[in-house]
């Protein structure tokens, strides 16, 4: 039965991505940020992820002091897999949108014991995907119906237009970023190229000329160096 909440959602993602899910929070039961906690592992691709579910962004640097004891009882309880040590990954799902960018970096950028990604969401947007999306979920799977919502247009206008509104289309693109297991079937037809959108922002102002010479010039050169930059300030000089 899939529970209609965030642990739920993420524990069905895992299951439909050929993860087995097992309680990490017995590990050690008196520690609050183990609490509901997961070990999701596919043996089969060697990787492996810690799920931490969280409700304070005050906790999150008591992730960073207590990784080394979390790396050291996940060898302990799991680790009957060498691959565990060097392919789990540290996932936080916190209930809170305001966390500082500082706050973000100095916990995924930490180089020690864990890769780890901070996934940000809000209550109001897990609740809106379960209350518009649920049946759509148990019929064709919630991986797919997120592939879907991330290829609609209209929702990523809207979500273009206001990025910081709490949205089912917000929640499902944090998920596809920060849990990168997931791979997105995007639909050419309807999603313009990154290329192509550059393209067309130079053509908008003239400078299509000017990339097609840089481009010819960095094919004379292997390098940066004092005569390429010459080169190229000459570029920018005769533009003007």
């Amino acid at each position: 039965m899939l529970n209609e909440n965030i642990n739920g959602l993420i524990e069905k993602i895992f299951e439909e991505l050929n993860y087995v899910n097992t309680n990490f929070s017995n590990v050690d039961d008196q520690d609050e940020l183990l609490n509901k906690s997961i070990f999701a592992k596919n043996p089969l691709k060697k990787n492996y992820y810690i799920v931490l579910f969280l409700e304070d962004e005050n906790l999150l640097n008591k992730i960073l002091e207590n990784q080394a004891r979390y790396f050291y009882l996940l060898k302990e309880f799991f680790g009957e897999d060498p691959n565990i040590e060097k392919n789990t990954s540290l996932l936080v799902l916190l209930n809170s949108r305001r966390v500082s960018d500082n706050l973000v970096l100095k916990l995924e950028e930490d180089p020690y014991y864990f890769r780890k990604y901070l996934l940000q969401y809000s209550d109001d947007e897990v609740n809106d995907l379960f209350k518009t999306h649920l049946a759509e979920i148990k019929a064709k799977g919630v991986v797919k119906v997120m592939e879907e919502i991330i290829n609609n247009i209209e929702l990523f206008e809207t979500f273009k237009k206001n990025p910081d509104d709490n949205s089912i289309y917000n929640l499902i693109a944090t998920i596809f970023i920060k849990l990168s297991i997931i791979r997105m079937n995007v639909e050419d037809k309807k999603v313009t190229s990154l290329r192509t959108m550059i393209n067309d922002s130079l053509e908008q102002r003239n400078l299509s000329d000017l990339k097609v010479k840089i481009d010819k010039l960095k094919l004379n050169y292997s390098e940066i160096n004092d005569d390429f930059l010459d080169e190229l300030i000459n570029l920018y000089v005769d533009k003007e």
